[in-house]
């Protein structure tokens, strides 16, 4: 692909280099970079691929970066609340270890080397520091429903004494337990009624618990509820297939709810918010299995904070990456996939730069005449999710960059991310 020098150099006005992706390291354009977010009150730090090595190290430097030199104290990732309660329990008061505590949050995406380095360097952070100068550690998403049952049972034994019939059964067996056995429609009924009673109960009994243990510890307990309710209801969605644009869309919004309510409930100035680039970007996301578009957590985001969201995306141009596929002996699991050069792409036009890390920052290059005809123009991007199959047209999507990010970090060449205890 021929790029003019008129455009490169352009590009190149509005782009800063990056000499590493080291968390450790300090200097070249990171403190520039850091300067810019710093004044914002939610950052959202995306990724192409959930499983690239170079998007763990350089989201753990700027996160630390802000940590240590803006005071940014509050952190959330696309990950189950419940669960990340047991890593904050770990970060803030050295609860269980940071492999178990990775392994405990379910997804694979965050069982890598990089992710539990990161998790332990919140950990060195916050030691021996007072509870309110702490980094504190969130999740946004919910999908299962066994670590917000858990604190909820303890909740309920310790304000009333009696928790609901049947959560204790929930909280062991974990929601995708009940899924999977063998009549799923009533076992997921049952878990779904399970919860409404949770629900309802928290609502009518509300002063009776606050008054029990304090306004506070109602309201963490209340939203672990919430968490449980939107586990069932997706759970519910996919009983029968991939989720529909409905469960996609409400997963979304609840992700962008509780990004909200975590700002309110610790009073933080700022958060940076760790997830794939599809739910961060303002433009709607459009999977290849559904006829509509679906409302993403950062078009919500973009709704409730205007200017004071502001979404990068992590974009590489080859390399490797790991994914769910077809294995070597036809079965499907976890692998490493590479990807060669891109072509006719924003990762292209950032691969002819010639940076092996750069920053592009679509603020302040939209406002370049010599660029407005290249923002009109629609630009392909990886979209690389969970799943991976080389030549699936899902791979790509479309952005509109004169609103969907702010701005782009990109790395020409990648590896794959190291699964952690591997």
């Amino acid at each position: 692909m021929t790029h003019s020098t008129g455009l490169l150099d352009a590009l190149d006005d509005h782009s800063l280099a990056l000499e590493t992706t080291d968390p450790t390291s300090d200097g070249d354009g990171l403190e520039a970079l850091c300067d810019e977010l710093a004044d914002v009150r939610v950052v959202g730090l995306g990724e192409s691929t959930h499983g690239t090595r170079e998007f763990f190290e350089l989201k753990h430097r700027l996160v630390r970066e802000l940590v240590e030199r803006h005071g940014l104290r509050t952190f959330a990732i696309e990950a189950g609340f419940g669960e990340a309660r047991r890593v904050n329990a770990y970060v803030r008061d050295g609860e269980g270890s940071a492999e178990e505590v990775v392994e405990g949050m379910q997804f694979w995406t965050w069982r890598t080397e990089s992710f539990v380095a990161f998790v332990e360097w919140l950990r060195e952070f916050n030691r021996d520091r007072e509870p309110d100068e702490q980094v504190s550690f969130w999740g946004v998403d919910a999908q299962y429903a066994a670590a917000s049952a858990d604190h909820v049972v303890a909740f309920l034994e310790r304000a009333a004494g009696d928790p609901i019939e049947g959560l204790d059964a929930l909280a062991a067996d974990g929601l995708y337990g009940y899924v999977g056995e063998t009549d799923d429609a009533v076992t997921l009924k049952r878990a779904r009624e399970i919860v409404d009673r949770t629900n309802s109960r928290f609502d009518a009994d509300r002063e009776a618990l606050v008054d029990a243990t304090d306004e506070r510890a109602w309201r963490l307990a209340r939203q672990h509820v919430r968490s449980m309710v939107d586990a069932v209801a997706f759970a519910e969605s996919t009983a029968d297939g991939p989720p529909d644009a409905d469960a996609l869309a409400r997963r979304d919004r609840a992700m962008a709810d509780t990004t909200d309510w975590v700002l309110e409930y610790t009073g933080a100035d700022a958060v940076v918010l760790w997830a794939h680039d599809g739910h961060l970007a303002r433009d709607p996301m459009h999977p290849e299995h559904l006829e509509t578009a679906v409302e993403t957590l950062g078009s919500h985001l973009d709704d409730d904070h205007g200017d004071a969201y502001h979404p990068v995306a992590l974009v590489f141009g080859s390399g490797s990456f790991q994914a769910i596929g077809e294995t070597a002996d036809g079965t499907r699991g976890l692998r490493a996939f590479s990807v060669d050069e891109p072509t006719d792409s924003l990762e292209a036009d950032l691969h002819a730069l010639g940076d092996d890390i750069a920053y592009l920052d679509f603020e302040s290059a939209r406002a370049d005449s010599r660029l407005v005809e290249w923002f009109q123009d629609a630009h392909r991007m990886h979209a690389i999710g969970a799943h991976y199959a080389p030549d699936d047209a899902g791979n790509w999507t479309t952005y509109d960059l004169g609103r969907a990010f702010d701005g782009a970090l990109y790395v020409d060449e990648t590896t794959r991310a190291r699964p952690a205890n591997d």
